[in-house]
């Protein structure tokens, strides 16, 4: 690469970025299975010492004292999946989260993010879901990015009380995108006529097979400048002053 992983970082998590002191093992302590509409982690310690990652984040909250940090994988693409035992949605988490934070056991929640993103209301559903929990039962959380916590898995790591980072984690990517192909012209080529029917002016908007409409493709930017503003607005309310860099620079898209 043709920076440093350290400066990449620096715009999210300046005061947070950890190198995670064994980015494999760091939680291998979990063994994770699914059960239909549900994911269940058990833990195979009896303590936080085994978690190598937020050890240091668990002994400055509580000293050396034992206790449990709950870890929930979040692996795959955020998604409204067709079958509930596929990809990261709200109902497939649902149980898991209520279960986990009513633990009396569990001093603290780690969410163990893998994850490019995918739906933005998945992502909100399951963010507003952790934020409201970890209210009503007073139990911290803690973000654990692996491979990639980009888009929606930053999203969702923006719910955490505090984010750790692996030096070679893939992060941020704070924006939105909407993308498709254009056919009218091969049609055309192959002799092959469209035709649509609506009821109602912009039901047929964006249709891949008629030539781009530059009134819809305004309205569909609106739209997806609307979506952007939300995740940015979640961003600044839950990171607050950890985002230390410039709006120009975090809310760009790119990831770090």
């Amino acid at each position: 690469m043709l920076r440093t992983r350290a400066a990449a970082l620096a715009p999210l998590f300046r005061h947070e970025a950890r190198l995670l002191s064994s980015s494999t093992t760091a939680l291998s302590a979990a063994k994770e299975e699914s059960t239909g509409s549900r994911v269940f982690v058990q833990l195979k310690t009896t303590g936080w010492k085994a978690f190598s990652g937020i050890r240091n984040w668990a002994e400055k909250k509580w000293g050396n004292k034992d206790g449990y940090v709950l870890a929930i994988p979040f692996k795959g693409i955020i998604r409204d999946a067709p079958r509930q035992n596929q990809g990261i949605n709200f109902d497939r988490y649902q149980k898991t989260l209520e279960r986990s934070f009513k633990n009396s056991k569990a001093k603290a929640i780690a969410l163990r993010i893998n994850s490019p993103g995918g739906s933005p209301v998945q992502s909100h559903l399951i963010y507003k879901s952790v934020k409201y929990l970890k209210e009503k039962y007073n139990v911290p959380v803690v973000a654990v990015c692996g491979d990639v916590a980009a888009s929606g898995g930053y999203f969702l790591a923006a719910a955490a009380d505090e984010i750790i980072a692996d030096e070679a984690s893939i992060v941020g990517s704070i924006g939105v995108v909407s993308g498709g192909f254009g056919f009218s012209d091969l049609i055309k080529k192959w002799g092959i006529e469209r035709r649509i029917m609506t009821a109602g002016k912009h039901k047929g908007g964006m249709d891949p097979f008629s030539p781009i409409n530059d009134e819809e493709k305004a309205y569909t930017q609106t739209i997806l400048n609307d979506m952007h503003e939300h995740f940015k607005n979640v961003i600044r309310s839950s990171r607050g002053d950890k985002l230390t860099a410039s709006e120009d620079e975090v809310f760009t898209g790119r990831a770090w």
